[in-house]
Parts: structure tokens; sequence; C-alpha cells
């Protein structure tokens, strides 16, 4: 997987939210998520990513990682840890990355 797969694979895991497989849809969706909250689209961002390294670290396929299918529930959770969790800081980003490598 290339480093243009990498950055598709996580805006796509993002828009795989409302089950459609579009990176473009994806950037739409942080941008939205952005004007509510930067922190809240930094953490649902940073959901995708830490779903993607998952399933490289237990070796999933390419095409399913890209597909975004191993970064929407990641998302969410870091996204529900950066709402329910405020302020944000140290501990907060732990448990988003920790929750969002378990719903992996």
């Amino acid at each position: 997987m290339g480093f243009a797969d990498w950055c598709t694979s996580l805006l796509t895991g993002v828009s795989q939210i409302f089950v459609v497989n579009d990176p473009v849809t994806g950037t739409f969706v942080l941008a939205g998520l952005a004007a509510y909250s930067p922190a809240a689209a930094a953490a649902t961002l940073l959901g995708s990513a830490v779903g993607a390294v998952s399933a490289a670290v237990w070796g999933a396929p390419a095409a399913d990682v890209t597909a975004g299918l191993w970064g929407f529930n990641p998302a969410l959770t870091a996204l529900a840890v950066s709402i329910f969790f405020v302020p944000l800081g140290l501990p907060a980003l732990a448990l988003a990355c920790g929750g969002g490598g378990a719903a992996a």
C-alpha cells in the first residue's frame, strides 16, 4: 500500500461512517465536523488512522483497508471520546487511540 492509498484509506474510512466508499465524501464529512469542532475532526481522522494501522499490523487485505472498512468504527470511537471527554489532553488522546485500536 503506497502513500496515496494510505491517505485515501483514511478519508474513505471516515466516509464509511455513512456507508459511502469515497474519499471526497470523507473530506466533506471532516469539513462539516471541523465547522463544529476542529478537535472533533482531528480526532475522527486520528481514529481512522489508528484503524488503518491496526489493519496493517494484523495483516488485513489491502483492498479492505483502502475501502475504509477498518477505519469507520475507530473513527466513530475517537469522535465520541473527543465529544464526551472534554477537555482534550493526553488521557483523552490515549483513550481515543486505545478505543480506536480496540474497535478495529
